[in-house]
């Protein structure tokens, strides 16, 4: 049985020797294992190929712990490790012996506990130790080659080697049980501004008459930057601003005219102008105000020459209302006369009659004339209001006209408001102080339209934060007041450090990558606002979530020197959101395909 076992762990150690053999012949005869072809293979090239293996799995243990997958790592190490050793023993015996025997031999001595019985002990001669080794291998040498193997001593450096490969497999086995790694959350961002920089934009489309600025200019708040054409919008606001004198002219005479009609005399009085009036529109107010007064006069006299007519017709018809009255009553008194005298028989009925006849016709006539008064006295009434309906006329059309003019003036005002604004918007202006950068007009007399992205301006001594888009699958693992790790990739952390944060605000709905950096890029901020930025549709692994993290400091120790962080370098940050054994990234693979197994879609 232990020779059995010597046998399998021999072959085992010779077959994986055979393989180390085999692909080192290959890289020789290829020409790419030691550079060129030497005229012998080297057993010292070899050996450090094997050790470059092991180094190789050390490095690929490193980067994952760096980001890399773990589990492919941690099976290297464990399996790199022991072919590297048996490949040792294997160059060591090919080494020292050129047979199969010797080679099977020289593996088994180093992992066998078994040997040879001292012969010359047994017989009792006293040699020293050194020699009694040297005769005892002599004679393994003539013994067989199985008896051989099971007849050498173990080398206990072969031994202890073993034990330590055991012992470093079960400590790394403990420790991915017990030990934990801390998992993070990477995202990709960017040092910005607080509240980001200024990009200076035109609301009006124009053609540029006068460049102040260039690239990397220091600017101050209300600098001038860039100058447009101002013909069109200067012609506006004189426009707007005539249209309002005359209005405000026009309301001046109106309320002076509804003045005059209110008063008595109608008598004209000056129109209180603004000093800012010129004299062409003073001019042409008074006279349309002497004409309008003059028209209202007119109408007045002659509307009052007829009351005076109807007046005095009301008189004369009033007097003889009262003749005819008087002399009624003396025909009256007439016919009792008479009738008295012809009761008493004295024969004047046919004067009676003739009296009364005369009576009636005077009534008659009264009648007519007092018919005649109400109406004289109709038209005179009616005179007197026609003069009152003009004046009133005259006072509603001036003052419906004035409520017009004053409407019109408060627009006017609103609107030569806005035409100033226009003007004013030609000059475009620093709205903070800073540095100019990503100037995209380059010469007197382009054209830029509306919304175009001219330049941005960096504010000076703003604080600055960072601004990361955490990926999807990470978003529901990151909280705000989360510790942050930086790394600055314009300084190198292995050199220069990291700087720590800390989550302040999470975008609660997330965006493309794709448009989020179009709508970050400059170049797409020179295009019209509206334009479309990305035809894709998001995807889960396009979305992100845009997050903004404040630093504990903005500069940097590069070479004793302080270096402020500047706006616009590039940044990765590292949200620590939890940790994990490191056994589970070896076995969360073989769960993964347990759960997806004996299933069928």
């Amino acid at each position: 049985m232990k020779a059995r076992a010597v046998r399998l762990i021999g072959c085992l150690s010779l077959f994986a020797g055979i393989l180390g053999i085999t692909h080192q012949l290959f890289l020789y005869f290829a020409g790419g294992a030691w550079g060129g072809r030497p005229s012998s293979p080297s057993v010292i090239g070899w050996w450090m190929d094997v050790s470059s293996a092991v180094m190789a799995s050390a490095r690929n243990a490193g980067d994952a712990l760096n980001g890399q997958p773990l589990v492919l790592a941690f099976v290297e190490l464990l399996v790199s490790v022991p072919v590297a050793l048996a490949l040792f023993f294997a160059i060591f015996s090919l080494a020292s012996r050129n047979s199969f025997s010797g080679l099977a031999g020289a593996i088994a001595r180093f992992f066998t506990r078994g040997g040879l019985r001292p012969v010359l002990r047994d017989r009792g001669v006293a040699v020293s130790p050194a020699t009694r080794q040297r005769m005892e291998a002599v004679h393994r040498e003539f013994l067989p080659a199985a008896l051989e193997l099971v007849e050498t001593p173990p080398s206990p450096i072969a031994v202890a080697l073993l034990w330590f490969v055991c012992l470093g497999f079960s400590s790394v086995l403990a420790w991915s049980y017990f030990g934990h790694l801390d998992i993070y959350a990477t995202a990709s961002g960017k040092i910005q501004p607080r509240g980001g920089s200024k990009i200076v934009q035109p609301l009006l489309p124009g053609k540029v008459i006068a460049m102040h600025v260039e690239n990397g200019s220091h600017v101050k708040a209300g600098d001038l930057l860039i100058e447009l054409d101002p013909t069109e919008t200067a012609a506006d606001k004189t426009a707007q601003a005539l249209e309002l004198q005359a209005t405000r002219a026009e309301i001046a005479r109106r309320e002076v005219a509804v003045a005059i009609a209110r008063s008595d005399t109608l008598a004209l009085r000056p129109i209180p102008f603004d000093e800012s009036l010129g004299d062409v529109l003073r001019d042409r107010e008074e006279h349309v105000l002497v004409a309008d007064v003059a028209h209202l006069v007119s109408t007045r006299d002659s509307l009052e020459a007829q009351l005076r007519e109807a007046g005095a017709r009301y008189d004369h018809t009033t007097m003889t209302v009262a003749a005819r009255k008087s002399l009624l009553a003396v025909l009256k008194e007439r016919v009792d006369v008479r009738n008295e005298i012809d009761s008493q028989g004295g024969g004047y009925r046919a004067r009676v009659l003739d009296a009364m006849q005369e009576y009636e016709r005077e009534k008659t006539n009264l009648a007519s004339d007092q018919g005649e008064l109400i109406e004289v006295e109709a038209a005179k009434n009616s005179a007197k209001a026609k003069i009152d309906e003009a004046i009133a006329q005259f006072i509603s059309e001036q003052t419906a006209k004035l409520a017009e003019a004053q409407r019109k003036r408060d627009g006017l005002v609103q609107d030569l408001i806005k035409a100033t604004v226009k003007e004013a918007q030609t000059r475009l202006v620093a709205p903070i102080d800073g540095m100019v950068q990503q100037l995209s007009v380059t010469t007197v007399g382009q054209v830029v339209s509306s919304g175009q992205s001219l330049m941005t301006i960096v504010p000076d001594d703003a604080p600055i934060e960072i601004e990361a888009m955490i990926l999807n699958r990470d978003i529901g693992f990151v909280k705000v007041g989360q510790p942050v790790t930086i790394k600055v990739d314009a300084f190198p952390f292995t050199r220069y450090g990291t700087l720590e944060g800390t989550v302040t605000t999470i975008s609660h709905d997330g965006v493309d990558q794709k448009t989020a950096a179009n709508l970050s890029d400059a170049a797409s901020l020179t295009r019209p606002q509206g334009a479309p930025t990305s035809t894709n549709a998001a995807t889960a692994e396009t979305l992100a979530f845009p997050a903004r993290i404040t630093i504990s400091r903005e500069t940097i120790d590069v070479d004793g020197e302080k270096i402020r962080l500047r706006p616009g370098m590039s940044v990765s940050a590292e949200v620590k959101t939890g940790q994990r054994r490191a056994i589970d990234y070896v076995l969360s693979p073989l769960r993964e395909i347990q759960s997806a197994s004996l299933q069928e879609r």
